[in-house]
């Protein structure tokens, strides 16, 4: 590739930049053009499909007296689930021996195929 940029070379790129420009003017106003009779309708549609809302008369409910529930004896409410005494853990920790480095034998069972080369003469 050249460094510079070539005379044919720039007046492709300036007809690629018109088309896009042209294309998304094109676009918008298509768009604006079919969208806008549908807004209109829509808000015309919306405003008279929601009528404002009438306040009713209503009366406010009766308190009903909140009586506290009595429990059997014995029987005790728990949120946590039973709990049990905390226990000694005791953690026992080995030293650690050092052991010789063994190499692994490395071991090639991967591989590209390869296969027979054949070479054919022309003359």
């Amino acid at each position: 590739m050249s460094g510079k940029p070539s005379k044919k070379n720039n007046k492709w790129n300036d007809i690629q930049t018109v088309f896009a420009a042209a294309a998304m003017t094109l676009t918008l106003g298509l768009w604006n053009l079919f969208a806008g009779p549908d807004r209109a309708r829509a808000a015309a549609q919306a405003a008279q499909a929601t009528p404002e809302p009438v306040q009713e008369a209503t009366e406010e409910p009766a308190e009903v007296p909140v009586v506290p529930t009595v429990l059997p004896p014995g029987m005790k409410i728990t949120f946590i689930g039973p709990t049990a005494a905390p226990q000694a853990t005791v953690v026992a920790q080995q030293q650690q021996q050092a052991q010789p480095d063994k190499k692994k034998k490395k071991k090639n069972n991967g591989g590209g195929g390869g296969g027979s080369v054949t070479t054919t003469q022309s003359s």
